[in-house]
């Protein structure tokens, strides 16, 4: 039987290959430049090139461990267990693991089982089980880190960098590919030499992005701990954003370690709720001048400090809600208005503040609107009234206070007081 030559080796320069692999072990270990430098290919020295068109791939059990090391010392380490590759025909990709671990300067990270899917237009990674720990260091030591490894990237493959893909094939500008993250049952920390400064768990995490822009992030911690803390950040098609944080019913026993300016007393047997907006004003989208708003209510809880009683002040409840515009750059703040409460008893505050790097100022109007002058005896707790708990009072009783004061110019001081008091002594 003849056999044309000619078509044979047609055959064998064009032709289809299926991947298929198991039990690929991968490790790499020594000095950046020598992990990210591509294998050199060298040309054949037969006549013509053999082409072969990829097909599927399937990759199975692989295992890799990849560590970056400066001499005796290792300055990263990458771990993978059991993960899975799958490539279509059509290049879409399923990758598949059940751990990931990856340690960077004062940086762990671990993840649980995974999958991760690319597309032709987005691109999505779904976990369950995570934890992300970091030492207040990590603040110093590693952007540099990833700078560096940005940089080291880029001097092996310059080409890739610099040269705009062309030709049939080339995807062209077109619109950046959207990421979708989902991560659950997770844990957040931040320490400070071995001791837990934050620990936030269990958390979960929610990312929208389109390219390196991230359109909306959220994250919730502690849902099963008697109240959940949700922050998440959004973005429009204008670039303007804003960050929100809110709380149900939350122990204050949660919320009193974040601010130990206050004397707390017995704050196991608190809650609180709060809502809280951070965006830029309108028609800004620069981070230098913020707007904040939003409302806080304290429910049943104590204080105790030699300045307010001797005794402890417990059965209070207290809220907070308003506006106030806060300018980073001159270091100021201003408000059209925030209203407080405490066990029934109210009053406004508005004005500005400024703490400038050779003055101060303020110019703030205090105003309490008009109550019963037995109110206060009351609803405060006996340790604030002091020997006023053994009178009645009948009347009303309101008041504002204007202060203007600038370290610039202290010969025009402003102090109003304006008191109302119709108060008077029933029993």
């Amino acid at each position: 039987m003849a056999v044309d030559e000619h078509a044979l080796e047609a055959v064998a320069m064009s032709q289809r290959l299926d991947v298929q692999a198991e039990g690929i072990e991968l490790r790499a270990q020594g000095p950046l430049e020598e992990i990210i430098r591509r294998p050199v290919a060298a040309p054949s020295a037969e006549g013509g090139r053999r082409r072969f068109v990829l097909g599927s791939v399937h990759l199975d059990r692989i295992q890799a461990d990849l560590e970056l090391r400066e001499g005796e010392h290792s300055r990263a380490r990458l771990q993978l267990r059991e993960a899975v590759v799958d490539v279509t025909d059509t290049r879409d990709m399923t990758v598949r693991w059940s751990e990931l671990r990856a340690e960077a300067p004062h940086v762990v990270m671990r993840s649980g089982t995974c999958v991760a899917l690319r597309r032709a237009a987005e691109q999505s990674l779904n976990c369950t089980g995570f934890e992300a720990l970091a030492d207040v260091r990590a603040k110093d030591a590693l952007p540099p880190f990833l700078d560096e490894v940005e940089a080291a990237w880029r001097r092996e493959h310059v080409e890739a960098v610099d040269t705009p893909a062309t030709g049939p094939g080339a995807a062209g500008p077109g619109p950046a590919r959207a990421l979708s993250m989902q991560a659950r049952e997770g844990s957040i920390r931040l320490q400070r030499g071995g001791e837990d400064l934050v620990r936030l768990d269990p958390a979960s995490l929610t990312l929208q992005a389109h390219g390196r822009v991230i359109d909306e992030l959220r994250v919730e911690v502690g849902a099963d701990q008697g109240g959940a803390i949700t922050a998440s950040y959004a973005r429009d098609e204008n670039a303007r954003w804003q960050v929100e944080v809110e709380a149900g019913t939350l122990p204050l026993q949660r919320l009193a370690p974040w601010l130990p300016f206050i004397p707390w007393h017995a704050p196991e047997r608190g809650t609180a709720r709060f809502h809280l907006r951070v965006e830029p004003p309108e028609g800004r989208t620069e981070a230098t001048v913020l707007e904040v708003s939003g409302n806080v209510t304290v429910d049943h809880f104590g204080l105790r400090h030699p300045g307010l009683a001797r005794e402890p002040l417990d059965a209070l409840s207290a809220s907070l809600s308003g506006r106030a515009t806060l300018d980073l750059e001159r270091r100021r703040v201003t408000s059209p208005g925030i209203s407080a409460e405490l066990n029934g008893l109210r009053f406004f505050l508005s004005g500005s503040a400024e703490r400038g790097r050779d003055h101060s100022a303020v110019d703030a109007v205090l105003r309490v609107p008009v109550f019963d002058c037995d109110l206060p005896r009351r609803v405060l707790p006996p340790a604030a009234v002091g020997p006023l708990a053994g009178f009645l009072f009948s009347g009303t009783l309101a008041g504002d206070l204007h202060i203007a004061l600038d370290t610039r110019r202290l010969g025009d001081t402003v102090l109003d007081v304006n008191v109302q008091d119709g108060c008077d002594v029933s029993q």
